[in-house]
């Protein structure tokens, strides 16, 4: 596989779509992301100023509060739990729908040179194979990590175009595109870990940006992973240059 050649088709379809890809790819990356946590800082030199005596007497009516409302705190840490999970459910449903409409908007900007911001929610209607697959692709990655590290990596590249295939045929079952996948993969997984091994270098530009040069890298990246799908589903796509053989689109 030509390595160079997917990403110059990727560039090229981006070239003129920059805008567009960056706004797309921030929007996957806001539902796709994990929730953050909330950070407490506790500075201790504001017990500068107590006595030991006050200190002391300040944790006591703190520890006869905590016994007296033992009750309504585990209720309420239980609520905050369960308040999170459920945000934590919800958020990976959405996510998994946005990510499938993702791989539908690269799809779409390598085969036409033209992508819409609304293909990030139009699988909305197809919820069950967006989500059901990401969950057995989240499943099977993590049982094969309990292994070892390295048959969870093998099986996320194994299972790494599912999304693409919901994206192309959102009437799939869950675990066709699971097969789908892990066929079309077959003897592909070191090809896809190569070419994402060769944007290390702009990894560490990225870095050194202060995390500002995702903003381009990203859709890059993305770009590219979606011309390797076209390159190993046996797909032609229109890639920017225009040429009869170029517009055979299957």
């Amino acid at each position: 596989m030509d390595i160079s050649r997917i990403k110059e088709n990727a560039r090229r379809a981006l070239s003129g779509n920059w805008g567009l890809a960056i706004v797309a790819s921030l929007i996957a990356s806001f539902f796709g992301s994990s929730s953050g946590g909330v950070s407490f800082n506790f500075d201790t030199s504001d017990l500068e100023g107590f006595e030991n005596a006050e200190l002391d007497a300040l944790l006591g009516e703190l520890g006869v509060f905590i016994e007296e409302n033992i009750a309504l705190i585990l209720a309420f840490i239980g609520g905050f739990a369960i308040f999170g999970f459920i945000i934590s459910i919800v958020m990976f449903c959405l996510g998994s729908i946005v990510n499938v409409g993702y791989r539908k908007f690269n799809v779409d900007l390598l085969s036409t040179g033209r992508a819409s911001i609304g293909s990030l929610f139009s699988y909305f209607k197809h919820w069950k194979s967006a989500i059901l697959s990401n969950v057995l692709v989240t499943v099977y990655v993590f049982l094969w990590s309990l292994l070892c590290v390295i048959p969870g990596i093998v099986a996320s590249y194994k299972y790494a175009m599912v999304p693409y295939i919901v994206a192309d045929d959102p009437t799939i079952s869950a675990q066709d595109a699971l097969d789908k996948s892990a066929a079309m993969m077959n003897g592909r997984k070191m090809e896809l870990f190569i070419l994402e091994l060769s944007f290390i270098g702009w990894h560490l530009l990225a870095i050194l940006s202060c995390g500002i040069g995702y903003i381009w890298l990203t859709p890059y990246i993305n770009a590219s992973v979606a011309e390797f799908y076209r390159t190993v589903s046996g797909k032609k796509y229109y890639t920017a240059t225009v040429t009869a053989e170029a517009v055979d689109i299957q």
